[in-house]
């Protein structure tokens, strides 16, 4: 059940900053899109997101994406972003958290897994033996499988250890 636990629950990605990043050892993110980065359905990443992106880059931190969405989905949203990604990642499943963490070359426990599932993002993150961050979602606009997913993950929605 430890797995099912976010090690930081923040009210959206774009409160993290390099610094708080750095100072939690984190040198390297792997994102989900659909109501983390974005309104779910949202087809390019909006000024404030590329924005985002750009500082986490120049403060080195380095970025992949990690999405269940379809390939053409993710490809578009990401065009001109120069970011890995991985989609139909079938998340918690192993294989493209596997893929992301060798993608971007660093130590398990140097990687943040950011998103807004705690039964995909967090739970595969940590069994990937990542720091793990849950975001609020953007809005409710998701379809009716993650809305009764929400209903079961009102219980983990605590940190870790606390």
């Amino acid at each position: 059940m430890n797995t099912l636990y976010p090690d930081v629950v923040v009210p959206s990605v774009y409160k993290l900053t390099p610094e708080w990043l750095r100072e939690r050892k984190i040198l390297g993110l792997i994102l989900d899109i659909d109501n983390t980065l974005s309104a779910y359905g949202c087809e390019r990443p909006e000024t404030h997101t590329v924005e985002f992106l750009a500082r986490m880059r120049r403060a080195g931190i380095k970025l992949a994406v990690l999405s269940n969405g379809a390939h053409a989905r993710v490809q578009t949203y990401l065009a001109g972003e120069e970011i890995p990604y991985f989609s139909k990642a079938k998340k918690p499943l192993s294989k493209g958290f596997s893929w992301a963490v060798r993608e971007l070359g660093l130590p398990a426990e140097r990687i943040a897994v950011v998103g807004d599932q705690i039964f995909t993002d967090v739970l595969g993150g940590n069994r990937a033996g990542c720091f793990t961050i849950l975001t609020e979602p953007f809005d409710e606009n998701e379809f009716w499988f993650v809305k009764v997913k929400r209903l079961f993950e009102r219980r983990f929605r605590r940190v870790r250890n606390g």
